[in-house]
């Protein structure tokens, strides 16, 4: 007990000595104030991603890609459906129930963080009309991709979908009034080269593929330019924003289309009734709205190299499973033309990587 109070009597003293200052007398006692400065902590460096997630992003990304191209071929050559805008609408549909999913996964464990949260007031005319341009740009490229997928051989489709770099020079210019450097062309000439040998030599060759082909890499190409825009300015950099509203645009959108140019010929087939027909549509749809998540998890682990690079091997495996499961004819001027598009993408994703670095350390 005596001790307790001791304590207790020493403590008060303390308290009640007189402060100078800031100090005790006792302080004072000890010497002068040495004032003692924190060194301010060192921004933590980002720790390096792992790279096995690094392969994990690659690997998913090729195989969503790949599968959302098979998938659909599977439906319109071996299940002989060939109404592309009622797989893009019932694709837009499924999507829709992902992102449905997904929130409510989210909303009922709050610690999962799986997709950003809009609120009831986000669902206004403002954001749907500020999106608006962007869906009916979204709309025509998913639609003409897959009518130049119906109209052409899948070791054809790269063909037929490669002048995209060229409209997105073409755009850049025009938009931003951005110039294009020699080193940027070279490889670009490569890819014309390639285009003209690979339909020249195309031994099922369909007019309309080139047609569509051509559409589909103009609107993806501005598709690409105006979708980073409108993320950054109008959605604050919230993708899935984006993807949300899109997709629910798109359905609204699409329906009319779908109802005029090919419900009345779809009413003749019997394809409708089969099982395992709507299990392929509903798998096609959910790997279509997998690419969109493997697209911002390539993006946010790996560089843009690795990013392009991952899309042009894809492209050689997509050619050579086309030439084995659907036996597509290749002759010897349509593969050269397939390997100079190939060949000159990955150039040209070369030049830009190096000159970003580049102009990153300037």
């Amino acid at each position: 007990i005596n001790g307790v109070m001791n304590n207790l009597v020493s403590r008060m003293d303390k308290e009640s000595s007189p402060q100078v200052e800031g100090r005790s007398v006792d302080d004072i006692e000890k010497g002068p104030l040495v004032e003692v400065k924190e060194e301010p902590e060192k921004p933590k460096e980002k720790e390096p991603v792992s790279v096995w997630v690094v392969a994990a992003a690659v690997s998913f990304y090729f195989v969503t890609s790949l599968s959302t191209v098979f998938f659909n071929k599977i439906i319109m050559a071996n299940y002989f459906f060939p109404y592309p805008l009622f797989i893009s609408w019932f694709q837009f549909v499924v999507a829709l129930f992902c992102i449905g999913i997904l929130y409510a996964v989210g909303t009922v464990y709050p610690t999962v963080h799986v997709m950003s949260k809009v609120t009831a007031k986000d669902f206004n005319y403002q954001s749907f009309s500020k999106i608006l341009p962007l869906t009916a740009l979204y709309i025509c490229m998913i639609s003409f991709s897959n009518l130049t997928l119906q109209w052409s051989q899948v070791s054809f489709y790269q063909i037929a979908r490669s002048l995209t770099i060229i409209f997105s020079m073409v755009f850049s210019y025009v938009i931003f009034g951005k110039t294009t450097s020699w080193d940027e062309i070279k490889p670009c000439l490569v890819v014309v080269v390639g285009f003209v040998l690979g339909v020249k030599g195309e031994i099922n060759f369909e007019p309309l593929s080139i047609i569509f082909g051509l559409t589909a890499s103009a609107f993806l190409a501005y598709y690409s330019i105006k979708v980073k825009t409108v993320i950054e300015k109008d959605f604050n950099n919230d993708q899935w924003a984006v993807l949300l509203f899109n997709t629910i645009e798109a359905i609204v959108l699409l329906l009319p289309f779908v109802f005029v140019f090919e419900v009345t010929q779809m009413n003749d087939t019997d394809i409708l009734l089969q099982y395992d027909f709507w299990v392929v549509m509903v798998l096609g749809g959910i790997v279509g709205f997998l690419i969109n998540i493997a697209m911002f998890w390539q993006i946010k682990t790996t560089s843009p190299l690795t990013a392009n690079l991952s899309g042009t091997a894809k492209s050689c495996v997509q050619t050579a499973l086309g030439v084995l499961i659907w036996r597509n004819e290749i002759s010897i001027m349509n593969g050269v033309g397939i390997f100079l598009v190939i060949a000159g993408s990955l150039w040209y994703s070369l030049v830009r990587y190096f000159m970003t670095m580049a102009n990153n350390r300037k």
